[in-house]
């Protein structure tokens, strides 16, 4: 089908996004432990580490009008050019500056990435499989951080970035054949060219498709006579914010589940359980995700949003607190060090910042103590509720609030909606992560893990009581039921 492949192309930022995170790490240990030509202090590192948050807010934002004013194939190619750009400087990179401007520029292909991509996809997916190809921007971003990480275990950051530049290549060869949105060209008035584009992604060209291709671009033609500008008045109308505020809100609870906060200290837990090779642990983590997410998206078209983020925030509530009181069980001198964690450096899988590793000097030996036997059977649960942790994620929190972004918001501001949710969901994303030593120091890590439990317990709420069932149903008509009210399942769960 020629969606699948227009999506699978412009999927091609994704992995390049999942490259980025996943190099932060690799590249991190590069440059503490053989870097010769270019040595950081801890402080260059956590800016090396942390630059790229504010570059994708930067990217999210200068999206937005080049999304609106050309398109979004424009936007998308532009985004292959900066990862391009940025990672030619990586390679080539021989002082400060150079080098810490092509990590800025791979973080505001980030960013840019965040937004346009999955209204893309949203833009250009059937209907009835619009859930599962949705799916396909985490599945792929999961990918390149493994993928990263991977490389890093063979070559250095150098070559890694070089190999990130050869990705870049091919994002702009695979996505200089993909089409336009058929929605921004109907909205735009090129109604000829959108109704090509609409037939060239349907499942089939009968009559009956035909003619819901006909009324949809009249559809549109109405929208673009009272679209307007993003302004008070605009933002006002039900049937505008209600569907960005979800939007909103669930890019905000995806970040307060805490999944930064918790892979960026997963060194310790596997630590703790005696996996000793941080390298291996952050393989395994993103493989994880990576499968489940994977597995996930054959049914999320056919078990719905609503239900796969209730499940996803359930599952994830419960493992946070046992994960929580595993710690909290874990022997005296792991908590000591898991409440205070010392100042070894690796800016880790969200790329957003250089977080502090936990060091336990109880581990020093690979002989287990007396106090390790004692603690084995926390930290083995430990293990387990972090791997099923990161599984209910992948299933829902993690892909829904993209698939979102590009299936609730009017077409008429999605590119305003994306914009702005990719910087909610960055910034959130850099609190969390700012946030986690502070809270740990004051409260202890397990009093952290029940905070962020309680964060994905209230999602569920909010799932049960206000998302409406969005599954089969064409973007007009998932805009009709903010606009009506009267879809029975929006009677039922009122937003």
């Amino acid at each position: 089908m020629r969606a699948v492949l227009n999506i699978l192309c412009s999927s091609s930022v994704a992995f390049q996004i999942g490259y980025t995170i996943g190099f932060s790490s690799s590249a991190t240990k590069d440059f503490q432990e053989n870097e010769v030509e270019l040595p950081m202090t801890q402080a260059m590192l956590s800016w090396f580490g942390s630059i790229i948050a504010a570059s994708a807010i930067l990217g999210s934002l200068a999206s937005v009008p080049l999304m609106k004013k050309c398109g979004k194939y424009p936007t998308i190619l532009v985004c292959n050019f900066i990862f391009l750009l940025g990672w030619v400087f990586l390679a080539t990179a021989h002082n400060y500056p150079l080098l810490f401007c092509g990590r800025f520029l791979t973080g505001v292909g980030m960013g840019f990435g965040f937004s346009v991509i999955p209204l893309y996809i949203g833009e250009m997916s059937p209907a009835n499989i619009r859930g599962t190809l949705g799916a396909v921007f985490n599945i792929v971003v999961a990918a390149g951080i493994p993928a990263a990480y991977g490389l890093g275990v063979f070559v250095g950051w150098r070559d890694m970035s070089r190999i990130g530049a050869g990705f870049a290549g091919l994002g702009v060869i695979l996505c200089a054949t993909i089409p336009e949105s058929p929605y921004w060209l109907a909205i735009q008035g090129k109604e000829e060219k959108a109704r090509k584009v609409f037939c060239l992604i349907a499942t089939d060209n009968d009559e009956e498709t035909l003619k819901e291709i006909d009324e949809r671009i009249q559809e549109l033609k109405i929208m673009k006579n009272e679209k307007g500008g993003v302004d008070i008045r605009t933002l006002k109308q039900p049937w505008i914010y209600k569907p960005l505020l979800l939007v909103l809100l669930y890019c905000v609870m995806q970040q307060l589940s805490g999944i930064n906060a918790v892979i960026y200290n997963v060194h310790f837990i596997f630590q703790a359980a005696h996996f000793y090779n941080e390298d291996l642990a952050s393989i395994l983590v993103g493989l994880v995700q990576f499968v489940v997410m994977v597995i996930a998206s054959g049914f999320m078209d056919k078990a719905g949003r609503k239900m796969m983020m209730i499940i996803s925030s359930i599952g994830t509530c419960v493992c946070l607190f046992v994960l929580g009181l595993s710690l909290y069980y874990v022997p005296t001198p792991h908590k000591e060090a898991n409440a205070a964690p010392t100042t070894t450096t690796n800016s880790s899988i969200g790329g957003l910042s250089s977080v502090p590793l936990t060091t336990t000097t109880a581990h020093s030996s690979t002989t287990p103590s007396s106090d390790d036997t004692a603690g084995l059977l926390p930290a083995w649960i430990a293990l387990g509720s972090l791997m099923l942790y990161i599984s209910f994620f992948a299933i829902g929190l993690g892909p829904i609030p993209f698939i979102l972004i590009g299936e609730m918001v009017p077409i008429q501001l999605n590119e305003f909606a994306g914009g702005i949710s990719s910087v909610v969901n960055n910034l959130m994303a850099l609190i969390v992560i700012q946030s986690f030593l502070s809270l740990s120091a004051a409260f202890s890590i397990y009093v952290v893990m029940w905070g962020y439990s309680i964060c994905c317990g209230l999602c569920a709420l909010i799932t049960w009581k206000f998302l409406p069932e969005v599954k089969g149903k064409t973007l007009l008509q998932i805009q009709d039921i903010f606009r009506s009210g009267s879809d029975r399942e929006t009677t039922t769960n009122q937003v």
